[in-house]
């Protein structure tokens, strides 16, 4: 982003040192490395079992695996 921001400035704002604010700048790393933190997997979400006893054993199963 910061790059494409560089290479299409106004003219009249690329004489100007520097050309972003280095507020903007670091603004736009901060939301970058943000966005980086998070890793996505995919995941199921069960609900609605027909029993608590259905609820248990997936659970334990679920915990075996280190999934929750």
């Amino acid at each position: 982003i910061i790059h494409f921001l560089k290479t299409r400035a106004h003219p009249v704002i690329l004489k100007q040192t520097p050309v972003l604010p280095p507020t903007i700048t670091d603004q736009i790393r901060l939301w970058e490395l943000e966005r980086d933190r998070l890793q996505f997997t995919e995941g199921v979400l069960y609900n609605q079992f027909l029993s608590q006893v259905d609820f248990e054993v997936l659970r334990d199963r679920a915990q075996g695996l280190g999934c929750l």
